[in-house]
């Protein structure tokens, strides 16, 4: 392949008095300037049909600035946008122009946010929006599957993390469970966990009941569950079943209650007793 005087007489018009990159078949590029767009003969391509690269076609710079205040957009071959950064820089767009995809930006107090948003107002079910983390865990115990963690970069430890919410599976039962993680000093404690079946476990990660609170300190010297009703015309608990014999409530009748235990509780900060124990 070879430049003639004319060839080279184009490229320094284009390059140097007009504006844009143009295309042709083929292209390659001369170092430290701007690419040399070729034709499918090998001429340099004085067309001025497109203003954007071949496909083959690749610039390396550190800094890309946009034109003007439409900010600057990638788009694909078909012109349909992929990611717009807004004019001023704050707002990251992706796939639309008018904030429908997520975001980034500050509020009026300057905090950082991340913006999932449908801009257009609807009644209908869809669409909805969302977030989709996948994997491919196939762990058979408790794998994790995605988390969403919170970091103080200030820490001088290590150990950086405040919090997580983390997504876990058991590939062995197809079964899905979150689990909220916060950190002290360094040390992770899974304060709340739910289960696929419903169940939610508050300082036990297998809770055997619909819900389980587990002291697990032995020196915590805090009651396991405290209720604190302010609305003096209602109970504290609220038992709701079938009365009935063997039944969780079941009327005296005839029978007598021998007592075998008490049980401690505490009414307004004060140790009382409750009896418990069988019946015949």
């Amino acid at each position: 392949m070879s430049l003639t005087l004319p060839d080279v007489i184009r490229w320094i018009e284009r390059h140097f008095f007009s504006k844009g990159i143009h295309r042709g078949a083929s292209s390659g590029a001369v170092h430290g300037l701007l690419p040399v767009v070729l034709d499918a003969a090998g001429k340099l391509d004085d067309s001025f049909t497109a203003d954007v690269l071949t496909p083959a076609t690749s610039i390396a710079t550190p800094i890309v600035k946009a034109a003007g205040a439409a900010g600057l957009r990638l788009e694909d071959d078909g012109g349909n946008l992929g990611i717009l950064v807004e004019d001023g820089g704050n707002l990251v767009d992706i796939a639309s122009a008018t904030h429908v995809e997520p975001y980034t930006g500050f509020d009026a107090q300057g905090n950082v946010m991340v913006i999932v948003r449908y801009a257009t107002a609807h009644s209908t079910v869809a669409p909805i929006v969302g977030a989709v983390f996948a994997n491919n865990q196939t762990d058979a115990t408790d794998g994790n599957v995605a988390h969403l963690t919170v970091m103080n970069e200030a820490i001088a430890a290590a150990e950086k993390r405040l919090a997580q919410i983390l997504f876990l599976t058991n590939a062995a039962i197809d079964e899905g469970q979150i689990r909220l993680r916060v950190f002290a000093g360094g040390v992770a404690n899974d304060a709340l966990t739910v289960r696929a079946s419903g169940r939610v476990g508050l300082q036990t990660v297998t809770p055997l009941g619909e819900l389980h609170v587990e002291q697990t300190s032995t020196t915590a010297g805090i009651p396991v569950l405290v209720l604190d009703q302010k609305d003096l015309s209602e109970e504290f608990i609220e038992f709701d079943t079938t009365t009935g014999t063997n039944n969780p409530i079941e009327a005296v009748g005839a029978k007598t209650l021998t007592t075998t235990h008490f049980v401690r509780i505490s009414i307004n900060g004060s140790f009382r007793y409750i009896p418990v124990g069988t019946i015949a």
